[in-house]
């Protein structure tokens, strides 16, 4: 096995183990034998590139080589930007544990939950742009998620429009709504919040 890091807990022994191959049994490649191998390597979710070459041939038989890349482990998160939502609230939406996995979905996620916590602030132009970091030349493996945020303007109601009703008059409904409010003439220095949660209450 190459390109596997023992620090990290990846074990040759073990990626062996889980790729089903064995001393002395006889293998196609490429075949069933091998795809099936590579298959067994790719549901652990730790590699993001596997290979399974033939290193060299001996006279009654083949040695194989499985060169994998593995995903990088998570080790900190630095946020950059966030002037209207607590860094608190962004840490617990991004969820990741020091010294998981760190998968492009796992990223991908965290983004995403940052993004419905800022829709759910009215900041619904946000953007997240994530940065994975190695600091520590020692450890390139173990990487700083940065995420740098533009929190955009917040997103302000200017009307509320009503469609579909008959038994009610727009004005009606819109009265029984608390906190979704258009924006008034004698009120114009004033631009109301839109709240996503207090719009879907309403």
């Amino acid at each position: 096995v190459e390109g596997n890091n023992p620090q990290g807990g990846t074990e040759s022994g073990a990626i062996i183990a889980n790729s089903g191959l064995k001393i002395g049994e006889e293998i196609t490649i490429p075949g069933e034998q091998a795809h099936a191998a590579l298959m067994k390597l790719w549901a652990l979710r730790i590699f993001s590139d596997i290979q399974l070459l033939i290193d060299h041939k001996a006279q009654d038989g083949v040695y194989l080589l499985i060169k994998v890349k593995e995903y990088p482990r998570f080790e900190a998160l630095t946020i950059k930007g966030s002037d209207d939502v607590g860094e608190d609230d962004i840490r617990k939406k991004v969820n990741l544990t020091k010294g998981q996995i760190l998968t492009p979905q796992d990223t991908s996620k965290a983004v995403a939950s940052v993004k419905q916590l800022y829709e759910e602030e009215g900041h619904l132009l946000a953007g997240v742009t994530p940065e994975l970091v190695a600091e520590d030349s020692s450890y390139p493996n173990r990487v700083t998620v940065k995420l740098t945020i533009d929190e955009g303007p917040s997103v302000t109601i200017d009307k509320v429009h009503v469609t579909g009703s008959t038994a009610f008059s727009e004005d009606d409904l819109k009265g029984q709504m608390d906190d979704t409010k258009e924006k008034t003439w004698w009120h114009f220095w004033s631009h109301p919040k839109f709240d996503k949660k207090k719009f879907e209450a309403d």
